[in-house]
């Protein structure tokens, strides 16, 4: 939904936006495969809903998508939301927004150091607010690299 959500109607609406972009593609919305490799291991393979890697607690919109990162600690926080019905995903959403879904079960969250996504086919992910496309993501923190001031 971020790439596809013009950016007159972020600066409208804000996170709302998000929320609209979504709704009108909602019909749209199936699982993908994807299989997640970290240094331990493989993490998960199988259909995946969403993804979300992190290095902070809220996604530019305000998710708490990763709510518990830490800038300092070296880590990338993952979270996967496998397969499921279309309207369970949904009733999840607040979840997510939330930050309550890590005591879910149904939902994967670690950490990690690096982690590889190798999807069957193209994703469209959001780096950072940055929309990117591609079925292979390597991600990693590097660190000591700047100097960020958080409240």
């Amino acid at each position: 939904a971020t790439e596809e959500t013009p950016s007159e109607t972020k600066r409208l609406l804000g996170p709302w936006a998000y929320v609209i972009t979504g709704v009108k593609k909602f019909s749209e919305l199936r699982p993908s495969r994807a299989r997640f490799a970290t240094p331990e291991g493989e993490a998960y393979d199988g259909e995946v809903m969403l993804f979300a890697v992190g290095n902070a607690k809220q996604t530019g919109g305000g998710s708490l998508l990763t709510p518990r990162a830490e800038f300092g600690d070296g880590l990338l926080d993952v979270v996967i939301v496998p397969g499921m019905p279309r309207m369970d995903f949904v009733a999840l959403l607040p979840d997510l927004r939330a930050g309550t879904h890590v005591d879910n079960p149904d939902v994967l969250y670690f950490q990690t150091e690096r982690l590889r996504v190798e999807a069957e086919e193209e994703l469209s992910v959001n780096a950072d607010g940055e929309p990117l496309s591609g079925s292979e993501f390597d991600y990693e923190v590097s660190g000591r690299t700047i100097t960020l001031m958080t409240p």
